[in-house]
């Protein structure tokens, strides 16, 4: 999902971090506005929901030097990230895991040095951990893979999950699913974004890569990105359809930063609760999936061919952009 662009220079200017207790007279205004004054930056950090699923949460967290190893602190079980969590998720990264970043940009890497407690990881999460931690770390500009010691030598396994370093976005996926139709080492794999709902009733999305029999020109992998969105989550997934069944993929066609998604009347029920201009979560999910898999920055929704227009007779005829943030709380 989304690059942060970040400065490694910034410091906190809070009074914890300098040992002090705030303004000299014990002001509480005193001391909220010094509160106020922290400067935060806005990064996409990875937890797990209520149905094991990892998931992209956009968190507002202080704006430090090295704000990549903040990323993970922020990720990990008892850390200041998991007060922040919507109810039902929880932090992927063991309780007083503790770890150092070096960051090589000439190599666009990540070196990641983990305490003892990382290899604490509970059974069956070996690789969502994986996936959490590298989706974080290549968010940044500077990093497209990650290597992995615990206590300064490499991580070859993570319980009974062997580990093939360096990691990478495009070997691990994330939430991982093979099609029915698909046979291993003839695939493509697509990113799709689902609803989860959680106890409080409050909808988010979920990214899950499915691979796919092997498509290779763009076009024909955005055709088939939709049609599996469409197609919707595996049963007894937890997971909630973004579109319903019966819609019809006519056509996709990429010009240039737009995808152009024609799709059948059955898409107008999706427009008509919702100004053009804002997102439904089944809207954002179509251009999520479809910008994440094309590189397009825009969709343009065709029905039948023709320009949408809502019920409210506002005409669709602005391409929708992705939006900021996936998940922001």
């Amino acid at each position: 999902p989304n690059k942060v662009e970040w400065d490694d220079d910034v410091k906190l200017d809070n009074p914890s971090e300098r040992g002090e207790e705030g303004s000299q007279d014990g002001s509480e205004q005193e001391q909220n506005q010094e509160a106020t004054n922290v400067a935060t930056t806005t990064l996409t950090l990875y937890f797990l929901d209520k149905n094991g699923y990892v998931v992209p949460v956009a968190m507002k967290v202080p704006k430090v030097e090295g704000i990549a190893q903040q990323a993970l602190h922020f990720m990990t079980k008892g850390g200041p990230g998991e007060e922040l969590l919507p109810e039902g998720f929880s932090a992927v990264l063991p309780p007083n895991t503790e770890m150092t970043v070096h960051i090589e940009p000439e190599e666009k890497l990540a070196k990641v040095d983990f305490s003892k407690e990382f290899k604490n990881v509970q059974a069956g999460q070996e690789k969502k951990v994986l996936e959490a931690v590298t989706y974080t770390l290549t968010q940044f500009p500077n990093v497209e893979k990650v290597e992995i010691t615990v206590n300064g030598y490499p991580l070859t396994e993570l319980g009974k999950y062997p580990v093939t370093q360096p990691l990478k976005r495009e070997t691990l996926g994330l939430n991982l699913e093979l099609s029915d139709e698909a046979q291993p080492g003839r695939t493509t794999a697509v990113m799709l974004y689902f609803q989860g709902v959680n106890q409080a009733g409050d909808s988010y999305l979920v990214p899950v890569t499915r691979l796919v029999p092997m498509v290779n020109e763009p076009q024909e992998k955005a055709l088939r990105t939709l049609q599996e969105l469409v197609r919707g989550p595996q049963e007894d997934s937890g997971l909630t359809p973004s579109l319903m069944q019966t819609l019809k993929v006519l056509d996709v066609e990429l010009q240039q930063e737009t995808v152009i998604a024609n799709l059948d009347e059955h898409f107008l029920s999706y427009l008509s609760l919702t100004e053009p201009t804002e997102l439904s979560p089944s809207l954002e999910s179509l251009v999520l999936t479809l910008t994440e898999n094309t590189g397009a920055k825009q969709v343009q929704v065709l029905i039948n061919g023709e320009e949408a227009v809502t019920v409210n007779g506002k005409p669709l005829n602005k391409p929708l952009t992705r939006p900021a943030w996936v998940n922001p709380i």
